[in-house]
């Protein structure tokens, strides 16, 4: 369990864990044609941020000082967000359940000061994955390599700055024991590797190094990876090179640069665990991440799930399309709740006096504008079967926006 004293994946250019470079323009053009997106297995995101672009880092030592990382912003307490425990879902797809640690391989790699690179395998589709543990347990998602076929890497390397000074890199190999060089910064390393138990003839491979650290996905034009890394049979013969080199820590830099911003959303429903469930932002001043989680008797807050990542608005600006219209957008999200039932969340921007989700079986339903940004607005109901669908009213109680939320 984790408290807002110690709070902190969005995710995918078709991909769980990297972001998708959209704008709010692109966003109404979706709507027109009634496409609502998700992520497939990870937080859903529908505006990426604007990191630091990559650069060249020198390998030091683990124990020199930090790489660059995220600056906390001064317009809100800096309030890092750090999950571990049971309370901390790895992600918003409770289809994919979260790996159990018996199943991690262990690298040896350090995160900062608190947390250590794991690597395990998903599934068939997505093969190997990695995630970023804390002394608590808890998993941070970083980004699947793919399962590759007998004698090939999988489909991309996952990259990223280890804030000690270093550039990680991790994949997947078809092959026991295989040799994999990686060459970059002016050095060739070994990449180290481990065999991923219950699957034969398929490997893991991860290596520290130097030299020019691929740019984040969010970015319109990333700087590129100068690693090259190849495989190598005994005789020296090169198998194969992996690529493409994409960074999977933009989500982990958007979370440990974030702060609480603006009010909570008080549901008045009872969460899994007890506690009331509350529905709040976290962001770095250019993404917010919407977050479910929930309030014990004596005020303290456990984060349950990340729901969705948005672009920060422009406070006061009136809205952020042309003639105040609105939309709802990344479909109705699942949590439990007290008592085994489902809860059903979804989120609206356009001005509105409230917003409603409905289907079969509603039983409890609510809603909420952010008071960060009024026109931004969150809806609940438990009970829901079946298709569900949003509705925005006006004061007078006049419909005025209607739309599904189904993938």
């Amino acid at each position: 369990m984790y408290t807002i004293d110690d709070l902190r994946q969005a995710l995918a250019d078709e991909s769980a864990d990297r972001f998708t470079r959209l704008n709010f323009a692109d966003v109404k053009r979706a709507a027109g044609r009634r496409r609502h997106r998700t992520l497939l297995t990870g937080i859903a995101v529908l505006l990426a941020p604007i990191m630091a672009a990559g650069g060249a880092i020198a390998l030091v030592p683990g124990e020199s000082g930090p790489s660059p990382s995220p600056d906390a912003r001064t317009s809100v307490p800096f309030v890092p967000y750090r999950p571990n425990g049971t309370d901390n879902p790895w992600h918003a797809d409770s289809s994919l359940p979260a790996p159990a640690s018996s199943d991690y391989i262990e690298t040896g790699v350090k995160f900062g000061e608190t947390e250590r690179l794991v690597l395990f395998y998903m599934d068939d589709d997505n093969g190997l994955d990695g995630g970023l543990v804390d002394a608590g347990g808890g998993l941070r998602r970083l980004g699947s390599t793919g399962k590759p076929d007998p004698g090939h890497f999988g489909w991309g390397v996952s990259e990223f700055d280890d804030r000690r000074g270093g550039i990680i890199d991790y994949g997947a190999f078809g092959g026991a024991d295989p040799k994999i060089k990686v060459t970059a910064g002016g050095q060739t390393l070994d990449a180290s590797t481990k065999p991923v138990p219950g699957h034969a003839g398929l490997s893991v491979w991860w290596v520290r190094r130097g030299g020019q650290i691929a740019g984040p996905t969010s970015s319109a034009n990333p700087a590129q990876a100068d690693a090259v890394i190849k495989a190598y049979d005994a005789h020296g013969t090169v198998l194969g090179t992996a690529g493409p080199v994409q960074r999977v820590d933009t989500i982990v830099n958007v979370q440990d640069a974030s702060a609480e911003v603006g009010d909570r959303i008080h549901t008045g429903i009872t969460a899994a665990g007890g506690g009331e469930l509350v529905l709040f932002f976290y962001g770095d001043g250019t993404t917010m991440l919407l977050v479910a989680g929930r309030v014990d008797n004596q005020g303290r807050l456990t984060t349950i799930k990340t729901l969705i990542g948005v672009h920060q608005p422009p406070y006061g600006s009136g809205g952020i399309f042309d003639g105040g219209g609105g939309i709802f957008y990344g479909g109705a999200f699942r949590l439990d709740v007290d008592g085994g039932q489902k809860v059903r969340v979804g989120i609206y921007e356009g001005q509105a006096s409230r917003i409603e989700l409905s289907g079969s079986g509603a039983a409890h339903q609510g809603s909420g504008a952010w008071s960060a940004y009024p026109n931004l607005h969150v809806a609940w109901a438990t009970g829901l079967q079946g298709p569900v669908t949003g509705t925005a009213y006006d004061a007078g109680g006049k419909v005025i926006h209607q739309g599904s939320l189904e993938n």
